[in-house]
């Protein structure tokens, strides 16, 4: 078995290595990196929680991460974590940001009729340490979730300018709590 095992690790560390040396900024920095940061969220799933039996939410929870996991990896990002019924991920390239969110608000948008899923993106300098991504940019990420009305992506200038083939629609500014200032956003424009 091990032998098995030690290409799919050895593979897994060079993927590792080249998502940072590619996010790197400077040299002498070893924990800034610039990065595009995504959170996804399920509105309605505290109601959802609440009607299933443990059995049928196990199977919503596993399925609704099994998922998210294929969708994020499968255009080359990171699923950092899930939060309940939270995704986090990264993606070097911003464009693969704005393809995995996508993909990730078509699919829980469509077939799961009681939840609705509403994100945000943003774009730029991340503190990353012990596998999980900190600073401004993490957090506006966060609060644009909050800002977001279901079925909407709410993406930063910066990521809408870093992902030129993507389409954006204006979305005007908004004061997002922790912010002293409105932050100008796009809304992702759905095909």
């Amino acid at each position: 078995m091990s032998a098995q095992l030690e290409p799919l690790l050895r593979r897994h560390i060079l993927q590792a290595t080249e998502r940072s040396r590619v996010a790197e900024i400077e040299q002498g920095e070893r924990f800034l990196y610039r990065y595009a940061v995504g959170f996804v969220d399920l509105v309605g799933f505290t109601e959802i929680s609440a009607a299933l039996q443990p059995k049928d939410l196990a199977v919503f929870i596993r399925d609704f991460e099994g998922r998210a996991h294929d969708i994020v990896t499968a255009v080359g990002a990171r699923l950092v974590k899930l939060i309940g019924d939270e995704v986090m991920f990264v993606a070097t390239d911003p464009e693969a940001a704005c393809v995995a969110g996508s993909r990730l608000m078509a699919g829980f948008g469509s077939e799961m009729e009681r939840v609705v899923p509403r994100g945000g993106l943003a774009f730029g300098d991340v503190l990353v340490r012990g596998g999980d991504y900190y600073g401004p940019i993490v957090n506006l990420a966060a609060r644009l979730v909050d800002e977001a009305v279901p079925q909407e992506l709410l993406v930063t200038e910066e990521l809408a300018h870093a992902a030129p083939t993507s389409r954006f629609d204006p979305a005007g500014r908004r004061m997002v709590k922790g912010f002293a200032d409105p932050i100008a956003v796009r809304s992702f424009a759905f095909e």
